[in-house]
């Protein structure tokens, strides 16, 4: 299981962002993510402060540098691949930059501000989620997402992924150590076809190893009185200080918008 765990990006730690509830990280994050995508590009102060107030949740978090620019990186970097075609859109003052083939590339300045806007729109956002992701257990999230309205069976269907994701990836490990184990002759081209049949059957293998062990799962928790509603061990409790942050955190966002539109 130890290459399973890899995967949960939860960090542990007492920060006040660690101790903080989850209903009101995930409702401070997803306001802070819509209040970031409504500002349009002129209103650069906004975004300076809407930056600033994500440096300050990162300090707050306690998060090295390193492991939070390992998060973000892909987000910036995925983002940056869809702000490319922004680049090219019509606009007044355009800039050709070459030619390849029959294609013409123009950069408009439009298009420059849209492709610099998505970047940082998405390093803004990416950054916030990563933290929240850091200090927030899965399960807190799930809780606070199903005190906030979802549906019980979208929650348990999340609880059972996110759980039975580590049991899978640790059975398909286990597979493949035996087919390794079990094989004299080095993977080469020649024998891509039969190798492929291996990976094949381990796939077959798997799923009715999972299916089994689905069977056995849901015997179990009707014999324990499921009713497909989870009862936490440790439900969450509001405290004064979670509702002092939130309105700090609300005034702030909120005199970010008053700035922007008023």
């Amino acid at each position: 299981m130890r290459e399973a765990h890899r995967l949960d990006p939860y960090i542990p730690g007492s920060s006040p962002l660690h101790r903080a509830d989850a209903r009101l990280k995930l409702v401070g994050m997803l306001a802070y993510v819509l209040l970031l995508g409504a500002i349009p590009w002129r209103a650069w102060p906004a975004y300076s402060a809407l930056a600033a107030l994500a440096g300050a949740v990162w300090v707050t978090s306690g998060i090295a540098p390193r492991s939070l620019f390992r998060r973000v990186a892909p987000i910036v970097l995925f983002g940056g691949l869809a702000a490319v075609g922004a680049l090219f859109q019509p606009g007044d003052h355009a800039y050709r930059l070459g030619r390849v083939l029959w294609l013409d590339f123009v950069v408009s300045e439009e298009g420059a501000r849209q492709c610099g806007l998505l970047i940082m729109r998405s390093a803004l956002s990416g950054a916030l989620v990563a933290v929240y992701i850091a200090v927030t257990r899965f399960g807190d999230t799930v809780q606070a997402l199903r005190c906030l309205g979802v549906p019980a069976v979208l929650t348990a269907t999340l609880s059972f992924v996110y759980r039975y994701l580590f049991v899978l990836l640790d059975e398909a490990f286990r597979l493949d150590r035996a087919r390794e184990s079990r094989t004299l002759q080095p993977p080469s081209l020649r024998r891509l076809g039969a190798q492929v049949r291996t990976y094949a059957r381990l796939v077959g293998t798997l799923f009715l190893r999972a299916y089994d062990r689905s069977e056995r799962v849901h015997q179990a928790m009707l014999a324990r009185g499921y009713t497909g509603e989870f009862r936490p061990l440790d439900p969450s409790r509001w405290t004064d200080a979670d509702t002092r942050a939130g309105a700090i955190w609300a005034a702030a966002l909120a005199a970010v918008a008053l700035a922007v539109w008023l």
